[in-house]
């Protein structure tokens, strides 16, 4: 497998406003670069889609959890969104 790029989730609580989200990812981003050579790409959690959250909580690996059980709580959030979503969507077949 050829290594490519570190892909780095973050979740904030919501601190970060939806409009600033795409500056503070850059800024990360940047920084995150600039200190360790590679290329890095940042994923914001707080305003993802439901089946990104879902996943990358399920498959990745969690480094820093400042509040234990956070994960957790996101997974099953993220995966009663989906439930919903494909309820509603069979709903409308």
């Amino acid at each position: 497998e050829v290594f490519r790029d570190i892909d780095i989730a973050i979740y904030t609580s919501h601190k970060i406003g939806i409009d600033k989200a795409p500056e503070y990812v850059f800024m990360l981003k940047d920084m995150l670069e600039k200190t360790t050579g590679l290329c890095v790409d940042i994923h914001l959690l707080d305003y993802a889609p439901p089946g990104f959250v879902y996943n990358i909580l399920r498959h990745g690996r969690i480094l820093i959890e400042k509040h234990v059980g956070t994960s957790s709580i996101l997974r099953i959030h993220a995966l009663e969104d989906l439930r919903r979503l494909n309820k509603n969507h069979a709903k409308t077949i």
